[in-house]
């Protein structure tokens, strides 16, 4: 755990926060800011790992009394003409934004039904190619037994033959059963 005057080090080094990077890229001169310091800042507000932070577009520091004045004066116009006024959407706004959402899912329907096509396409594709492949590798054993002067249909007629005498085997009865002893 860090001690304040750890942390006051750390925060005051060269370059800690002597620029800043906005949202939109730009840098931001924050040589002149210090805690305590008044600033008029505008951005947005989020929250990363349950920490809320400003993400800030343009910030500038209030040097008198004065300018935080008007700043609040500003603030305030804008909260009563913007924010406190009822916010209106006509019906056709209202189904245009309608229409709007009703065409992104059709666009949506339509992008998924392509791409199971497509993905239906490439596995029957891959199914061919590997039903070819098993064909290719069949004939050239079959050469390579042919080759060898091996019949494949000899070598059946052996697998065949010995697979009678088994069943034939396990079905005989016992000469005990046979003699009636």
């Amino acid at each position: 755990m860090r001690t304040q005057a750890e942390d006051s080090t750390f925060l005051s080094g060269p370059d800690a926060f002597s620029n800043g990077v906005t949202a939109t890229g730009r840098d931001i001169d924050l040589s002149g800011v210090d805690i305590g310091t008044v600033v008029k800042a505008r951005g947005g507000v989020g929250s990363f790992r349950e920490m809320k932070q400003m993400q800030l577009e343009r910030i500038s520091i209030i040097r008198t009394t004065n300018e935080e004045a008007d700043d609040w004066a500003e603030n305030t116009a804008f909260r009563k003409d913007v924010l406190s006024t009822p916010w209106i959407v006509s019906e056709e706004d209202e189904e245009r934004a309608r229409r709007k959402a009703e065409g992104l899912d059709r666009d949506k329907r339509k992008k998924r039904k392509r791409r199971e096509a497509e993905e239906g396409k490439r596995a029957a594709a891959e199914k061919e190619k590997r039903k070819r492949e098993r064909k290719r590798r069949e004939r050239e054993q079959g050469r390579r037994g042919d080759e060898a002067g091996i019949s494949r249909t000899s070598g059946d007629a052996e697998h065949r033959r010995d697979r009678r005498r088994d069943v034939e085997k396990a079905t005989r009865r016992p000469k005990s059963e046979v003699s009636g002893l």
